[in-house]
């Protein structure tokens, strides 16, 4: 394999891990389920110590993006930010364009520590660990059925 195309499919499988953790670490508790997140796939890739920690860095480096693109604004959640866009009788256009830019920023300016860190994990599995990260997320994260 050329060293173009790894770096396509590891990009790639950073941006899919970087995004399928993000979903995940969304829902509700972040630290709860963050930290089952990466229990789950260590256990499931059986990744040994160092593994373990890359794995631990990748999901700190995901929730720190986050919050960054949020502006820090993880208890208002994303009513509470569309709310300050319709107060009057038409939407604020400049104001949402401006946070929407905002946010960019944010994940543009974070998006090479979030690559470097999808890099690092990708990169310290051995070929069969890697093979099973590309299975689950051709299955899109499902658990075969299980839900």
């Amino acid at each position: 394999m050329n060293t173009f195309k790894k770096i396509v499919i590891a990009s790639i499988t950073a941006g899919t891990i970087a995004l399928g953790g993000t979903a995940i670490a969304d829902r509700g508790d972040g630290e709860g389920r963050s930290a089952k997140m990466v229990e789950r796939i260590s256990k499931r890739l059986e990744l040994d110590d160092n593994q373990s920690a890359a794995l631990q860095s990748l999901a700190d480096t995901m929730k720190a993006s986050r919050q960054a693109a949020r502006g820090g604004d993880e208890g208002a959640g994303r009513g509470a930010a569309v709310l300050q866009f319709i107060e009057g009788d038409t939407l604020d256009q400049g104001a949402a364009l401006a946070a929407l830019e905002a946010r960019a920023e944010a994940m543009r300016v974070a998006a090479p520590e979030l690559v470097a860190a999808a890099a690092t994990f990708y990169d310290g599995l051995d070929v069969e660990q890697q093979e099973q990260a590309r299975e689950f997320l051709e299955k899109g994260g499902r658990r075969s059925g299980r839900r």
